[in-house]
């Protein structure tokens, strides 16, 4: 069949497991094609972030070091990047990501790679929006988003109906947790 595009979003370190399923050279990435608000696509490198409880023990700089050398370091490189494809936090450190790829599966060799480190730098790759307590929040969102997405039985304005119970349910569990 000629003249067909798909679209997916997958996780970078995704990109072996979609080599193995896809003809070699069937595939690559391309940027998002740009829209009446822009250009937007979910992308973020792994990120690691430190409580504020760091800085009540009086322990924040050193937390900052273990994170750039967590982040960037030949160690996040050898043992995390080399192994499960996962873009470095640092964008100092992405430069080698993708032939760090590529020399793991060769099948990556013609993929645009490098797209990604771009859609980063850029600002057109977002990252995911958290709560400070996602399972919290995970428990009214997903069957929610379920309703929205999987079975159609609701229209897109019922999340933010039921964004003041997401609010509520977040101050509930901040107080159980003496925050």
């Amino acid at each position: 069949m000629a003249n067909v595009v798909a679209f997916a979003e997958r996780s970078a370190d995704q990109f072996f497991a979609l080599s193995d399923s896809m003809p070699e050279d069937s595939w690559d990435l391309a940027h998002v094609p740009t829209g009446p608000k822009g250009a937007y696509s979910m992308g973020a490198p792994d990120l690691w972030v430190i409580y504020k409880g760091v800085v009540d023990r009086g322990n924040q700089d050193a937390s900052w070091q273990f994170l750039k050398w967590l982040g960037s370091s030949d160690y996040y490189q050898d043992n995390i990047a080399t192994k499960a494809g996962r873009i470095p936090t640092l964008s100092s450190a992405t430069e080698k990501w993708p032939d760090i790829l590529r020399k793991l599966d060769s099948r990556l060799e013609k993929v645009s790679l490098e797209v990604i480190l771009d859609q980063l730098q850029s600002g057109e790759a977002i990252g995911p929006q958290l709560f400070r307590y996602q399972s919290v929040a995970d428990e009214i969102l997903n069957p929610a988003m379920q309703k929205v997405f999987d079975e159609g039985s609701a229209p897109v304005s019922s999340i933010a109906d039921i964004a003041p119970q997401v609010t509520k349910a977040q101050q509930d569990a901040m107080a159980r947790a003496g925050g």
